[in-house]
Order: C-alpha cells, then sequence, then structure tokens
C-alpha cells in the first residue's frame, strides 16, 4: 500500500498533506478483486501479526509502546476455524477493553 502511494520508508510526521490523503484514500477506497475462493485447508488458520512476546499477556498492552493495546487476529496467534478464533478475539478484546477502563477511570 505505501508503494502506491508513493510514500516510500518515512516517518508519518514527515509525510505531507498530499501523500496522507493519497495514504487515506488507498487504504479506503483500494478496489481488489476475488477470482476465487482459497479450499478448505487455506482457510483453517491465520498467521502473523504482533508478537505475543512483545505483549503483556494479561493486559493485551504492548511492552513496547505503552498505552498501546492489541486483540484479535491483530495478534500472531494461529488457530482452526471453528470459533477458535472468534473465542480469542472475544477474550483479548476483553482484556484490553478492561484494563483500558482501569487505566481511564
Amino acid at each position: 500500500m505505501v508503494d502506491l502511494c508513493e510514500v516510500g520508508d518515512i516517518n508519518a510526521s514527515q509525510m505531507t498533506a498530499k501523500m496522507r490523503a493519497s495514504l487515506v484514500k488507498n487504504l479506503t477506497e483500494y478496489d481488489s478483486v476475488v477470482d476465487h475462493p482459497g479450499d478448505f485447508y487455506c482457510a483453517m488458520c491465520t498467521t502473523g501479526g504482533v508478537s505475543l512476546d512483545e505483549v503483556n499477556k494479561k493486559t493485551l498492552e504492548s511492552k513496547i509502546h505503552e498505552g498501546l493495546f492489541f486483540a484479535g487476529e491483530v495478534l500472531d496467534i494461529d488457530g482452526d476455524t471453528g470459533g477458535y478464533n472468534l473465542q480469542a478475539a472475544f477474550s483479548t478484546a476483553f482484556l484490553a477493553s478492561k484494563r483500558i477502563r482501569e487505566l481511564c477511570g
């Protein structure tokens, strides 16, 4: 996506208004076409995401950036479908929101 917007490898604070607008437009309006569904085994897991080594497992807060929380499939949790990923999403969201409520009073 960054390549499509010709933003390059820069910090957000270095982006011009035109670059930000291009990035937002491409992130929110990018068209993609599904030419065929994946097979059964392709649909059975998700992979990748934020490493669990970088997250406090009791609060889901980043160990690197205080006040940043992760939940659901943004985390590097691999699992079969059939409700397991949904349960992980619900459980991690519950833990993160509980801690955020504690911090916000």
